[in-house]
Parts: structure tokens; C-alpha cells; sequence
């Protein structure tokens, strides 16, 4: 066997010294078997030395340690993976003995509290020390838990040095002695901080989408974002800049932190939208351009340093403003401050941009009830001033028609019924303008009560009925389910009773010969639907679609039936004031059910003073 090629200057120097110095000789090395395979030796020995002390022999003992060695480098090994997955992970270990308060820390545990590790431990009190003071009580009620149920981890906050916060989380469990005695804690700490930014960020980033969600004033939600902005990154004061739709400058829209002066100083300088350049983020531009020199000027008079600056742009693309982080301290900027920076900019576009669009709604929303009061109006007044020539021609009509002096012709007397036909049917097309365009117009005057549903229907039925008798349309029993006689519905009678009749009226004019109507009732929650069933040919899905156009009567105005196609559109406009809905449900070769939805109401409800629906 020979010496290991790397140990044999080790062994050499430990023979010198044990023979020259009279050291001992004890020293463990490699050796290398004639099969090539290497094993551990522990050597231990001394020199003889005759008379005058001169070296004669050494002497000694080799021992084979190899499997010994295998687990000590095994352990070896294991440690050094163990402290680099700490250094990895951001996590240590440490152990606390009550006896003498002595907190041990491994190397990692250390570097996260910000000390170096002395040999003896800490003193406990040392270490309190860095734990914000809000947290002290945490750690205390903690201890107890530990105590209690043998484990527990908790989640606080350290200053490793002045001015710096960093959240560790610390699991613990109890040491025990032979005895089973509790004699301290044992634990790990791990830093928390990214995690804990990231929860922050995403609480932060979940309120400011609830507020703009919840449509809340813009100066509230931009308010907001910058707050919880600076409660994530201290140190940090953030404002926001937007362009004016008018000047098209930059002005102050939101700096709830930064110094008034400043705030003043900014919109003086009055900066047009046009500098900025077409990048998101514009820090370098801002530090080095000419252009923003009386700019950046202005902000570190006030002893505020520009860290980060962003482009606030709108979906497409438009300029809406800039997002700016000030620092106390230049040159401050980190990774954290250009993250979050890039969060505030996505979120401030998505509120100014959802308040243009809002603004460009309600303006748009103006203009539509403007041009659509202008036809009402316009609707009325044609109306009206097509009454007076057809009143005349009417009545010169029926004039011709009741001269018993001069009778007329069987063709003379033909012409004039068709004319007195046709009058009436542009007077009552003309009825329908008027009608429509009152309940289209800025007012309309409701009486609302508790109406008695059953009355009304019976009302409405016995009305129908000789229409229905001279097409032998039969009334089909009452469908009503889970109703009383009595029930009560909150609406303006006589426009529900307008209603109703001109839902039968189309029953059954659009029914065919021997056919049958069922009118009934059923509850809906808190309303009630009243419903209208037919026999008659039913309606396409195209021909519900357009049901309820103005002047569209799918077809049947080539047909004997007479009608303006405005009816039911009318009807649905007085249900929709009463605070109800109207629709249907119908197809092809099945008859249609028409029915309205209207709050249901208490016998006791008293009429009130006409209400006037805007």
C-alpha cells in the first residue's frame, strides 16, 4: 500500500515534527491499495530515541477508518447541501435553551436577522429587539401555543437594520430532555419578504379592481392605488399625471403624498402631452432630455428625486398620462420599484380609461334622449296638424253620405264609405302616433293602485267577448297555479286595462275561425304574470325579433286584418313605466302566449297622488 499522492506532504511534515520538535504523531490520510481502491488510515505513534535523544525508530499503530470516515465526509456532505439549500430557500435554523436565554442561529438564520453569528448564541433580549414592536405580542401569544401544542409557526416582521423591514416566518417545536422536560424551542426562520410583497401586491391590485368595478369617483380610485403604493414600497411617493382632453398638457391628476409646492410647481410648467415619447417607460428620457429639465428641476428642489416613470396609455394606444415614483434619495430605483411601477401604470389606464369611456357614454346617452324628445315632439305636433284636414274630410264624408235631399249613387255612396273607410284608419294610425309619442315623452302621468287582477280580467273578458263570438272564438278555462281570487298587482288601471285589451284584441284577430283565448294569471316572486294564450298560427323566431319595431306588422298588412303595428309596441311601453315587463312565447304551428310581469301588490295599498314617470 503506498501514501495517498495528494496527503504524503502531510504525513512528511507530521513525521518531521513528531521527530524534530517531539510533536505527536497522530494523523488521519489516504492510502492506496494495490487493487487501486483507496482506504482511510488513522496513524499514531512516537520516536525512540537513545541516550543523547537521537532518533533511533518510531513507533506506532494504523488503524483502518474507512467506513468511520465514509460517514463523517457523509455528514460533511450532507451539511454543506443542507446550508446550500438554506442560502437557497432563504431559510435557517436556530435553537433557544431556557437555561441561559442562549439563541443559536445557523449561518443563513443569522444573515436573515441581519447579525453575525457568535460563538456563544445571542441573548435573547438582543434579538427582541429587531422584532417590530406590533409583532412582540404575536411572538408572546406564540410561545404559549408552543408550549401548549408542541409546534406553531407565525409570520413577523424584523428590522435587521435601521430603516429596513423584512418578514421572516418562524416555525417552532419544543426541545425535551431525557426526561421529557421541556428545556426550549427549536426552529427554522424564513425569509418571507418577496411572498408577503406579492400577497400585498394582490390584495392592492384586488381592491383597485373592486373600486373600479363598484364605478366609484376616479379621484377615490386613483387615491387608493397610490396609498396602498406607498404602504408597499415606503420611502416611495407616487403621482399621477394625466392629460388634459382640452390643453392637452400634463397636470397633477392624483399626489396625495407629494409636497403641495411641488404639486403647484408641476402644473405651472404646463407640459405638453406631446414630449412625452411613445415608450413605456420613460426614466432615462425624463434624467437626460433637455426638454425636461425644468421638470426634473423642479422635483429635486423639493428634495424629491424621480425613481421611476411610466406611460399611461389606454387600450389602443392613446396617451392618457404619466405614473411617476419619487424617492428621497437619488439614483433609488430596484427591482420592486420598476415591478410595481409597471402594475400602478396598467391599473391607473384601465380607471381614466373606463371614466373617458364613461363620460363618452353619458354624453352620447344625452345626445340620444335629446334627438329622441326632438321626435316625439316633432311626432305630436305632425300628428296633431293631420287631425284638422281629416276631421274636415271626415265630416264632409259622413255630410255626403246623410244628404237626404240629393241621395247619392250606389257607386257615389260605395266611393264615399270607402273614404270614410280609409279616414278612419288614418285616424286611428294617427290615435297611435299620439299615443306612442306620450309615452315616449318626457312625461307621463301615472295613478298607481292595487288593482284587483281577477276583476280586471273579468272586465277585460266580458269587453272582448262579442269580438270573439263573431269569429266563434270560445274563452278557454282559467290556467292560473298557485294564485288566489284577489290577487293584486301595483299599476295605473286604465293603462292596464289598455293593455290587456289590446293583447285580446290581437288574440283574436290573429286567430283563426273556431279557435280559442285563455287569459290567466300566475305568481313570478315577488310579481305577477299575467298571460294571454292564443290557438292561432304562431310566430318564427324572425318574426318575434321584430314584433316589437313601430309600424311593423310581419305581413299582415297585405291581409283583411286591420292595424298600425303600433299596438303592441305602445302596450309594451306602458308596462315598462308601470315598473313591469312585457313579452312572449311563441312557435310556428303553436299558438302564441303573450304575458306581462307587474309588481304584485297588498289590498291595503293606497292610491297615491298621480306619479309622473320621467
Amino acid at each position: 500500500a503506498a501514501i495517498h499522492p495528494d496527503d504524503r506532504l502531510q504525513v512528511n511534515r507530521a513525521i518531521e515534527n513528531c521527530i524534530q520538535h517531539d510533536m505527536d504523531y497522530d494523523i488521519e490520510h489516504r492510502i492506496v491499495w494495490p487493487d487501486g481502491s483507496v482506504h482511510w488510515a488513522h496513524e499514531r505513534g512516537d520516536v525512540t530515541r537513545n541516550a543523547s535523544g537521537v532518533a533511533l525508530r518510531m513507533l506506532g499503530v494504523v488503524q483502518d477508518i474507512t467506513q468511520r470516515k465514509a460517514i463523517e465526509l457523509g455528514l460533511v456532505e450532507e451539511q454543506r447541501r443542507l446550508k446550500e439549500a438554506q442560502q437557497i430557500g432563504a431559510i435557517g435554523d436556530w435553537w433557544l435553551e431556557f437555561a441561559d436565554n442562549s439563541l443559536h442561529y445557523s449561518g443563513e438564520a443569522a444573515r436573515i436577522v441581519g447579525q453575525l453569528a457568535p460563538a456563544g448564541g445571542f441573548d435573547l433580549s438582543e434579538i427582541l429587539e429587531k422584532i417590530d414592536a406590533e409583532d412582540r405580542q404575536a411572538i408572546a401569544l406564540d410561545n404559549k401555543k408552543v408550549l401548549k401544542l408542541g409546534q406553531s409557526k407565525v409570520d413577523i416582521r424584523i428590522h435587521p437594520k435601521k430603516g429596513t423591514t423584512r418578514w421572516v416566518q418562524t416555525a417552532r417545536s419544543v426541545m425535551r430532555d431525557e426526561g421529557g422536560h421541556i428545556i426550549g424551542f427549536r426552529g427554522t426562520v424564513q425569509d418571507i419578504s418577496e411572498r408577503k410583497a406579492a400577497e400585498q401586491r394582490q390584495q392592492h391590485n384586488h381592491r383597485i379592481l373592486e373600486k373600479i368595478a363598484k364605478d366609484a369617483p376616479l379621484a377615490d380610485t386613483l387615491k387608493l392605488l397610490i396609498e396602498q403604493a406607498e404602504a408597499i414600497q415606503t420611502n416611495r411617493l407616487v403621482a399621477i399625471l394625466a392629460v388634459d382632453p382640452v390643453s392637452e398638457q400634463l397636470y397633477c391628476r392624483a399626489a396625495p403624498s407629494l409636497p403641495s409646492t411641488l404639486i403647484g410647481a408641476l402644473n405651472a410648467l404646463k407640459i405638453d402631452a406631446s414630449l412625452v415619447p411613445q415608450q413605456t417607460s420613460i426614466i432615462d428620457h425624463i434624467s437626460q432630455h433637455r426638454d425636461w429639465q425644468d421638470f426634473r428641476q423642479a422635483s429635486e428642489t423639493a428634495d424629491c428625486y424621480i425613481c421611476c416613470a411610466r406611460t399611461i396609455e389606454s387600450s389602443n394606444g392613446q396617451l392618457l398620462g404619466l405614473l411617476l415614483m419619487y424617492s428621497p434619495e437619488p439614483n433609488s430605483a430596484n427591482i420592486e420599484c420598476t415591478s410595481l411601477s409597471k402594475d400602478l401604470s396598467h391599473f391607473s389606464a384601465i380607471a381614466l380609461e373606463q371614466k373617458q369611456t364613461l363620460l363618452t357614454l353619458m354624453e352620447a346617452k344625452k345626445d340620444a334622449d335629446r334627438a329622441n324628445q326632438a321626435k316625439s315632439q316633432f311626432l305630436s305636433r305632425i300628428s296633431h296638424d293631420l287631425r284638422t284636414p281629416l276631421n274636415a274630410i271626415m265630416g264632409f264624408g259622413q255630410l255626403l253620405g246623410m244628404d237626404k235631399s240629393s241621395p247619392l249613387s250606389q257607386r257615389q255612396g260605395d266611393c264615399v264609405e270607402e273614404i270614410n273607410k280609409a279616414s278612419e284608419h288614418l285616424l286611428e294610425l294617427i290615435d297611435d302616433i299620439l299615443k306612442l309619442a306620450k309615452v315616449e315623452s318626457e312625461y307621463l302621468e301615472l295613478n298607481l293602485e292595487a288593482i284587483n287582477i281577477t276583476e280586471l280580467i273579468d272586465e277585460c273578458q266580458a269587453l272582448i267577448s262579442p269580438l270573439a263570438i263573431e269569429r266563434n272564438i270560445h274563452f278557454a278555462p282559467a290556467l292560473s297555479q298557485g294564485t288566489q281570487p284577489g290577487s293584486y298587482v301595483k299599476a295605473d288601471r286604465k293603462l292596464l286595462k289598455q293593455v290587456l285589451l289590446n293583447l285580446l284584441s290581437n288574440a283574436v284577430k290573429y286567430n283563426h275561425h273556431g279557435g280559442s283565448i285563455c287569459l290567466y294569471y300566475q305568481p313570478a316572486g315577488d310579481f305577477l304574470r299575467i298571460l294571454v294564450t292564443d290557438s292561432g298560427p304562431g310566430l318564427s323566431t324572425n318574426q318575434q325579433d321584430s314584433l316589437f319595431t313601430p309600424f311593423e306588422r310581419l305581413g299582415a298588412e297585405h291581409s283583411e286584418v286591420k292595424g298600425s303595428g303600433m299596438g303592441l309596441v305602445i302596450a309594451k311601453s306602458l308596462v315598462e313605466n308601470m315598473a313591469g315587463t312585457m313579452g312572449l312565447d311563441s312557435a310556428l304551428g303553436k299558438g302564441s302566449t303573450f304575458w306581462i310581469e307587474l309588481p304584485r301588490a297588498i289590498e291595503s295599498f293606497q292610491t297615491g297622488a298621480p306619479y309622473t314617470q320621467p
